[in-house]
């Protein structure tokens, strides 16, 4: 069989029928072949979203509680960070004024954002705490 056979065979099908010697392909190799993409979909769907659960951190994961030391950085227009005793570097997203102070020493609390910003220093965290201490 070859495309003489295919004039009843609607235009857009006439590729997926035919194979490179140009051999009209059976039915249930075309169903064969829906299946088989069928099940890699849904194979690859599955291990995206299982990947994505095992990537999604509870926010328990992602809290920090330190001691350190409030540090101006002059850079980018200018920017408070904390530098940890651990030498941890933090760039608090709603540090209050009360805190702007170069050199003062502080434990906070606050949980890991993990933004993109300007001065591509430290990991962004928001404050839920924090108290100066001596």
């Amino acid at each position: 069989m070859g495309k003489k056979h295919l004039k009843s065979v609607p235009p857009f099908l006439h590729d997926a029928l035919l194979n490179d010697s140009n051999k009209v392909n059976s039915p249930c190799r075309i169903t064969e072949d829906i299946k088989m993409r069928k099940t890699a979909f849904l194979i690859l769907f599955s291990l995206v979203i299982f990947t994505g659960f095992l990537c999604n951190n509870s926010e328990d994961e992602k809290t920090i509680s330190a001691t350190g030391t409030v540090k101006y950085f002059n850079l980018e227009g200018g920017f408070y960070g904390i530098v940890t005793d651990q030498g941890g570097h933090f760039l608090p997203e709603n540090l209050s004024d009360e805190f702007k102070q170069d050199n003062l020493r502080v434990y906070f609390e606050g949980v890991i954002t993990d933004k993109v910003t300007i001065q591509q220093w430290g990991r962004t965290i928001k404050i839920r705490k924090i108290e100066k201490i001596q």
